[in-house]
């Protein structure tokens, strides 16, 4: 009996965060080895710190705050390149997409112009945004911004319409943070 409960507890560690990971998570690290430094900017935001994060910054608009409740994580990271052009970037970023489309994201846009390279994808759930991945390389930086949630996009489409100013002023204190 005792090797059975171990076999099922080995079992059930072993096959349980795959079972449980969220449809819209990405491994994004290909391009933070390419980037080789450490990031200049990084945020890592989690449900909780997103609706504080709207509280703290008095945005006092309810269906944003509603919009944000439905992201359940936000990860973003910016990287100093320095001058030059960059291929190690440029070939993870392009590797990123692949694999990105290869497990069922969809291209919304993507842009390659002389040093510029813009790709941003989506995770659909049926009717819904599971994920959404941006991935940026333009003159001596590089990053991304990855938001993981359950949103529909008719609602945050018209929700951003309406709330522009608040989003504007959370965002202008986030900047003015740096």
């Amino acid at each position: 009996m005792r090797r059975r409960v171990l076999t099922a507890i080995a079992l059930l560690a072993l096959f349980a965060p795959p079972l449980l990971a969220h449809p819209g998570d990405a491994d994004l690290s290909a391009l933070e080895g390419a980037a080789g430094v450490a990031p200049s900017k990084e945020l890592d935001l989690a449900r909780g710190d997103l609706a504080a994060l709207i509280d703290a910054a008095g945005a006092g608009d309810p269906q944003l705050a509603t919009l944000f409740a439905s992201i359940e994580r936000v990860r973003l990271k910016a990287f100093e390149l320095g001058a030059g052009p960059h291929p190690a970037v440029d070939g993870a970023m392009e590797d990123l997409a692949r694999e990105l489309k290869a497990e069922g994201w969809g291209t919304l846009v993507q842009v390659r112009d002389d040093d510029d390279r813009v790709y941003v994808l989506l995770r659909m759930e049926g009717e819904r945004v599971a994920g959404f991945v941006a991935l940026y390389a333009g003159g001596s930086e590089a990053g991304y911004l990855h938001l993981m949630g359950d949103v529909d996009p008719a609602v945050a489409i018209g929700t951003l319409a309406r709330s522009h100013r608040s989003l504007h002023r959370v965002l202008s204190r986030l900047k003015e943070g740096d």
